[in-house]
């Protein structure tokens, strides 16, 4: 239950630290770590240096359910104190822990769940500023879990700059504005140092963020020591994602597509693949092949030289058939981006549930994963598309906070349709949280429009 394709990258990595004092990839390899951010480390670590993996790892889980029981709460605070309606504020506790797609991954040792609540910690924190400009302690508590969300998810950058143009927005002095910034960002800028100065210190280097070593062309020794020829997503997979995200194509293997296609799910090459692709540089021919190098990439009875040059022969094959797409027009590249918009919030969210696939589920199933997703749907595109309307039609001082919400959930879509090719809706899961808090003024103002409404009909 616990074991994923991060395991290597995020839980192994922190084992070898334990273990050698090295927070390397390859046991014993001496080679630091640099291609994660280490965002997993510190609450791992910490389990991890009082027992052993299998503990270490229930613990993790534990501690990702835990927090985010304690975010759900500050949730409802938030919740409270925006609308004064406590059955709003239940009703959105309800949602966010029953009715999304959220507490699905609360079970993985991945960063997902542990980012959503962090990215809730600084929020309830700012909204606690912005009321008391006095207290600077909510402000360095909100600015540490957003430099704790960055670290675990490293797209969210933006996050930790959004605030600050909310500070220069609000009707103070500037130097006060400056003041702010500087206090919000304080522990990012420690924690940042921190990890350059480790990074320079392992390797000689400057790396801020990450690192991206070659792992496949003229990189064998990469190869011996530790490259996973099986892993769902090892390089030349994530190479292929970037192949099919050139149209604009699914990447995820439970979606019915491309991958789904490419690993063998279905051999339906005529239903998984647009027919304009093949008019823009794709040949079925290209396709047939890089489906057969995939599955001979994953064959484990081969030698390591054997699995080695057919690794590098499926990423010869997949750089030069991306080099070979061509886009037609300019209308080409805008319904392009348009499709990865959709693979990042048009999907169905509950499709890689672990209760097997929707028609095969019972009633009161298809019923709960009906209203995950329409729930879902209703959050997400009322608050892109609807919710900015209304503040710019109903002005309130505290129209700022929802805007840098707004801001958050615009730069994901930014960054998943131009930056990053491997598009899932678990990375939506931070604008899920932006909707339901942003979400909460407009349902607000229409109950006392109707309660109005109602007094005055009463008194008719």
């Amino acid at each position: 239950m616990f074991i994923n394709n991060d395991h290597h990258e995020q839980i192994n990595t922190t084992n070898n630290l334990i273990e050698t004092g090295t927070w390397e990839y390859d046991k014993f390899s001496n080679e630091p770590f640099t291609e994660r951010l280490p965002g997993y480390i510190l609450p791992y670590a910490f389990f991890r240096y009082l027992a052993s993996e299998p503990i270490a790892l229930i613990l993790l889980i534990l501690y990702q359910i835990i927090l985010s029981i304690i975010a759900s709460l500050l949730l409802f605070f938030l919740i409270i104190e925006i609308s004064n309606y406590f059955f709003i504020a239940l009703i959105g506790f309800v949602v966010f822990n029953l009715f999304s797609s959220i507490t699905y991954w609360e079970l993985k040792a991945l960063p997902d769940s542990l980012s959503v609540s962090y990215y809730i910690f600084s929020n309830y924190f700012l909204y606690k500023f912005l009321h008391n400009k006095k207290l600077y302690k909510y402000l360095i508590l909100s600015g540490l879990f957003i430099a704790l969300t960055f670290f675990l998810r490293g797209f969210l950058l933006f996050y930790i700059f959004s605030p600050i143009i909310l500070f220069f927005l609000i009707d103070v002095p500037i130097k006060n504005s400056f003041k702010y910034t500087l206090a919000f960002l304080l522990p990012f800028i420690i924690m940042e140092i921190s990890w350059i100065y480790r990074n320079y210190s392992a390797t000689g280097k400057f790396i801020p963020l990450v690192s991206r070593e070659a792992i496949i062309s003229g990189d064998s020794l990469r190869f011996e020591k530790g490259y996973n020829f099986d892993l769902q997503y090892k390089n030349s997979m994530l190479r292929l994602r970037g192949y099919i995200s050139k149209w604009g194509g699914s990447t995820l293997p439970f979606h019915e597509g491309e991958m789904h296609y490419f690993l063998g799910y279905t051999d339906d090459l005529e239903n998984s693949f647009p027919k304009w692709i093949f008019s823009r540089g794709v040949k079925k021919e290209y396709i047939i092949k890089l489906k057969n190098q995939v599955r001979q990439s994953y064959i484990s009875s081969y030698d390591l030289n054997k699995r080695k040059e057919l690794e590098e022969d499926l990423t010869k094959y997949i750089n030069k058939y991306s080099d070979e797409f061509q886009y037609k027009s300019i209308f080409d590249i805008f319904y392009i981006k348009i499709k990865r918009v959709y693979n990042l919030i048009g999907r169905n969210v509950t499709e890689d549930y672990p209760f097997g696939p929707f028609t095969q589920n019972s009633l009161p199933m298809k019923f709960y994963k009906l209203c995950v997703v329409s729930i879902y749907f209703v959050i997400m595109l009322s608050s892109l598309f609807i919710v900015p309307l209304f503040y710019l039609v109903n002005k309130n001082i505290l129209n700022i906070f929802y805007i840098h919400l707004n801001l958050n959930s615009l730069w994901v879509i930014f960054v998943f349709s131009f930056l990053i090719n491997s598009v899932e809706s678990k990375y939506t899961f931070t604008m899920f949280v932006n909707g339901i808090i942003s979400i909460i003024p407009m349902i607000v103002f229409f109950i006392n429009k109707l309660s109005n409404n109602k007094k005055k009909f009463s008194l008719v």
